[in-house]
């Protein structure tokens, strides 16, 4: 948490893990922050700060730090290194070769794709398993190709635990 009392714990499993996933209980005022847009559990993600929030019921339950696109915010196409801006789909988190856990993102969306939008493969992953043994040191020296990294396994499968236990079907990149 970020200095508030914790809430519940909820226990999710993913895969052959369980993962206690905290709800809020008295966290920051709802409408506070990012997370004061909508009712709906999502994550928030801020480049400019370069983090990410569990939203739940409008008040913050968790964030961290992350890695992001290479170039910036502004994808495009595919290939630029850019990290898309907008509200995505999520997908199902699954386990990947490359990231440990990996979180779909549904970029381009149909409006994006059709005023020629390209790329995919996106999404919130772990960090990369060559550098995993960095732990929070890996955020300097590894960005993503348009993607949203995170710096542990630890951080990436609370992430995907929240978004299972709370059927979180969005991001929001700002």
């Amino acid at each position: 948490m970020t200095g508030r009392r914790p809430g519940r714990a909820a226990a999710v499993g993913l895969g052959s893990l369980a993962v206690a996933v905290l709800l809020p209980h008295a966290a920051a005022p709802a409408g506070a922050g990012p997370c004061g847009t909508t009712r709906e559990a999502q994550l928030i993600v801020t480049s400019v700060e370069r983090r990410v929030t569990l939203c739940y019921e409008r008040r913050e339950v968790k964030s961290f730090k992350v890695r992001l696109a290479r170039n910036g915010p502004g994808k495009i196409q595919a290939g630029d290194a850019r990290l898309p801006l907008g509200t995505y789909k999520l997908g199902v988190p699954r386990d990947s070769e490359k990231y440990g856990l990996f979180i779909p993102i549904g970029y381009p969306t149909a409006r994006q794709a059709a005023a020629g939008y390209t790329g995919d493969a996106l999404g919130v992953h772990g960090p990369p398993r060559a550098a995993r043994w960095l732990g929070s040191l890996v955020d300097p020296f590894v960005k993503t190709q348009g993607c949203v990294g995170l710096a542990t396994d630890d951080q990436m499968r609370q992430v995907a635990a929240f978004v299972l236990a709370q059927h979180v079907r969005t991001i929001s990149i700002q």
